[in-house]
């Protein structure tokens, strides 16, 4: 399958601003596309529409702006995972979040069939 990872870039506002800070707020998707020059068409679709519904219904004082596309990055899956992100957490508690993690897989492996 042809698809593409985009990272997005939105502005936040809220009003009033808090102590002059910008906001800003970083999507990232995965969009299925044929082609490669399909890519920056599906993108911007799904960015517009992201905004809209944001703002659709907003809450008082918060407004969402598309900035822009920050990377697109294309791949093919030939049936294989995908690493798509890694990050390191840093805590006191290492054993309690140890714990949760695994009873949150638990918890997965018996609701999914795939596990079954």
């Amino acid at each position: 399958m042809k698809a593409a990872i985009a990272k997005l870039i939105f502005q936040v506002h809220r009003y009033p601003a808090p102590d002059n800070r910008f906001e800003f707020d970083e999507q990232v998707i995965v969009i299925p596309a044929d082609k490669e020059e399909n890519h920056m068409k599906e993108v911007l679709n799904w960015a517009y529409a992201y905004e809209a519904e944001n703002n659709l219904t907003p809450a008082p004082g918060l407004r969402w702006e598309f900035i822009g596309i920050r990377e697109i990055i294309p791949f093919q899956l030939k049936g294989q995972a995908l690493a798509l992100c890694s990050g390191s957490l840093m805590m006191e508690d290492g054993m309690g979040f140890i714990e949760h993690i695994r009873l949150k897989s638990k918890a997965l492996e018996k609701t999914l069939a795939l596990f079954s």
